[in-house]
């Protein structure tokens, strides 16, 4: 029997993070001090899980410790999981229009925008991690052409953004709703 294990691996109440100033906000980190209970848990099974990291993750400094030590012993997989409001460099967005629309997904910033969001969290996984990625997760499960055009020139091989059954449609961000 066979396991696919995938853990989005993100900063502390991120979806309770209101907005600042600045653009980004300060997201700690602090639960990335606990993922060392769920590898050890993984590896006594032999389960090689593979954990989509935002930004947020890399500023960890026991997630990051712990990621490459089990990457460089091939017990676990980095992938990319980009959350593309908070995910430098920081492009702000007109403001929403309403009460019920709230964080940005993706697709919401021009195609150069999201591109160079990508850019900088592939580049900085790979240096952080010392490992290439090719693995990714779309952040608030969107994915689209875009997306797609990005991973295909980077040489993804997997994307885990797909939910069967299961519509975001009525999910909204800034200023459109999610995928179907």
């Amino acid at each position: 029997m066979y396991f696919i294990i995938t853990v989005d691996t993100e900063g502390d109440n991120l979806w309770k993070i209101k907005k600042c100033s600045s653009g980004i906000a300060n997201i700690t980190n602090k639960n990335g001090e606990y993922v060392e209970r769920f590898q050890l848990l993984c590896e006594k099974y032999n389960l090689i899980p593979t954990y989509f990291v935002n930004h947020e993750m890399t500023q960890s400094k026991a997630f990051v410790e712990l990621g490459k030590a089990a990457v460089n012993t091939k017990k676990c997989e980095i992938g990319m999981h980009m959350h593309a409001w908070n995910s430098p460099p920081i492009s702000k967005l007109p403001d929403t229009r309403g009460s019920k629309y709230g964080k940005p997904y993706a697709g919401e910033y021009e195609k150069t925008i999201l591109y160079s969001k990508m850019e900088y969290l592939h580049k900085e996984l790979e240096e952080v991690f010392c490992t290439s990625i090719t693995s990714h997760r779309g952040g608030r499960w969107y994915f689209d052409e875009n997306i797609l055009d990005f991973l295909k020139n980077k040489k993804y091989l997997v994307d885990a953004t797909v939910t069967p059954g299961i519509s975001w449609e009525n999910m909204y961000g800034n200023q459109i709703s999610g995928c179907n």
